[in-house]
């Protein structure tokens, strides 16, 4: 007895990002077209492909002809999103973790669109047009920082004494400075603490460069014997970077000096274009220049390039041996490519014959 021949149907993988009628429907050919004999029906398939790289591509396969009936709405109205929604091609690799938070990026960024609804609108588009609602939202919060926000009381300047604040003079918001309000920063002592014998820095103009400002600040050095460090490590304990180590009159952030390496091996940005940047953000107006620290900074990154060279060769650990003994190439980077004996040759490897020993060298 011959066994019947099954006929084999396509399956359908429809979306169709311009039409959400084309998820998982087959579709009627128009009313122009002429229908196949037999009840042919003519499917359009549309994959979803995930490259190696996490981009999202759409291709569409040629048409379909099945000499199988398929059942097709009659009605042409477009289905409703919310019943088709589970029914999106993403759905079974957008519920892993990595790909999850990557799907969730990518509509972020608008390189998938928000709404899969008929629309010939970019993905960038309608992210705009949906922040464009929530204007107002944005405008406020960025206004209400102009002033207390929603706090009522400031109680934390003297642990942030690098803040920027300004006073109502009456008329409108006038900047003024922590210092000019008699904010001392106090080294040698926690925060709040009073030394019984602080000196001030050096004419009392002591300068502090920041990410967001050149900062004139109120400094006391500990004076008072609760530390016995000097000046320059006072401030380093306050993770302020002195420029020099004697008599220092300013210092920057290790959050400025971190910032920066990273600015330039990415960037190649130079110390001068970062610290007119800096300048910048303190005074755009040019009516209030900052105090000039350009070479204080320029010199300051240096040393602490080098300082991170000598941290990273671990020539810090060492409780009897001084980083200044460091001798030549020894903050040098094993290449992990050549031939290192013990390492990545094998044993034996001298004992190679000659016309094989040019794969160790």
């Amino acid at each position: 007895m011959k066994r019947k021949q099954k006929t084999k149907v396509p399956k359908v993988f429809d979306y169709d990002p311009m039409a959400s009628a084309g998820i998982g429907e087959p579709q009627r050919l128009s009313s122009s077209s002429a229908a196949p004999e037999g009840g042919q029906h003519v499917i359009r398939s549309t994959n979803m492909k995930i490259l190696p790289g996490g981009d999202l591509r759409i291709e569409s396969n040629p048409v379909f002809v099945t000499s199988t009936p398929i059942l097709t709405p009659t009605s042409s109205a477009t289905p409703d999103p919310a019943k088709t929604a589970d029914r999106l091609p993403w759905n079974s690799w957008a519920a892993s973790e990595p790909e999850a938070d990557d799907f969730s990026y990518r509509v972020e960024s608008g390189e998938i669109p928000l709404q899969f609804m008929g629309t010939t609108e970019s993905s960038g588009d309608q992210a705009l047009h949906s922040w464009m609602g929530h204007v107002d939202d944005y405008l406020q919060a960025l206004i209400s920082f102009e002033g207390r926000g929603e706090q009522s009381v400031k109680t934390s300047h003297r642990e942030t004494p690098l803040h920027r604040i300004k006073f109502w003079n009456g008329t409108f918001l006038e900047k003024t400075s922590l210092k000019a309000l008699g904010l001392r920063i106090q080294l040698g002592h926690v925060a709040g603490e009073e030394c019984p014998y602080p000196i001030a820095a050096r004419a009392d103009d002591f300068v502090i460069i920041d990410i967001d400002a050149i900062h004139s600040v109120g400094l006391d050095f500990c004076e008072c014997g609760k530390t016995a460090n000097s000046q320059y490590l006072q401030l380093l304990q306050h993770r302020f970077y002195p420029a020099t180590s004697d008599q220092p009159k300013s210092a920057a952030t290790f959050r400025l000096l971190e910032v920066f390496e990273i600015l330039q091996y990415e960037s190649k940005l130079s110390v001068y274009e970062f610290y007119q940047a800096v300048a910048r953000l303190t005074d755009n107006t040019g009516l209030e220049l900052p105090k000039n620290r350009y070479n204080a900074l320029l010199r300051m990154t240096h040393e602490w390039r080098h300082l991170k060279l000598l941290k990273r060769s671990g020539l810090g650990h060492s409780p009897t041996r001084s980083a200044q003994d460091a001798q030549e190439g020894e903050c040098a980077v094993l290449c992990p490519a050549c031939p290192h004996p013990d390492i990545n040759m094998p044993p034996n490897w001298e004992k190679e014959p000659e016309e094989t020993r040019h794969v160790h060298h």
